[in-house]
């Protein structure tokens, strides 16, 4: 599904939702890094209203939200608006021009490798055992600061200048 193949990305990826957002749309929505959306769009999951339950939004709920919010969304089958979206962790925020500008320059200002070891480490962290976690994390730390951008980044920081990333 496309939602599986975003959640593959180590990469950010952001959503512009500009129509309402109903039953199956939740897939790709929710594997997105940002999702911002315009005011006027409505979310709503109605496949229990015809005796269908939204088994595959559920685990996806579960990734931004307590599972007793994420239940309501899939029992109750009511449309919510986008300020409650945002304080469900749905929705990152409005989707105006501005905000999409800022959010975009903001990222891409920031070393691309860091950020894909970042989502590698979000990935593999739920399989690990407790105490292998701290272990891994710091591996993998000790292994970005190695890297050419980690390098650039502070020779950057005391030049200060903006870093040239390698792996853009």
């Amino acid at each position: 599904s496309l939602g599986e193949a975003i959640s593959q990305l180590n990469k950010p990826s952001i959503a512009l939702v500009e129509g309402n957002e109903i039953d199956g749309g939740f897939l790709i929505i929710l594997e997105c890094t940002y999702v911002l959306a315009k005011p006027e769009v409505k979310f709503s999951l109605p496949e229990v209203k015809i005796g269908i339950f939204p088994f595959q939004v559920l685990a996806s709920l579960l990734k931004v939200m307590p599972q007793n919010k994420a239940m309501d969304l899939c029992i109750s089958g009511l449309p919510f608006s986008v300020d409650k979206a945002i304080g469900l962790g749905i929705v990152h925020n409005f989707w105006e021009e501005k905000t999409l500008n800022d959010l975009v320059e903001n990222i891409t200002l920031n070393a691309p490798l860091a950020i894909s070891k970042g989502f590698e480490a979000l990935k593999k962290l739920p399989d690990l055992k407790e105490s292998e976690k701290f272990q891994y994390l710091l591996h993998t730390l000790n292994t970005l600061k190695e890297s050419h951008d980690a390098q650039e980044g502070i020779k950057a920081l005391f030049e200060k200048r903006k870093p040239k990333w390698e792996n853009c």
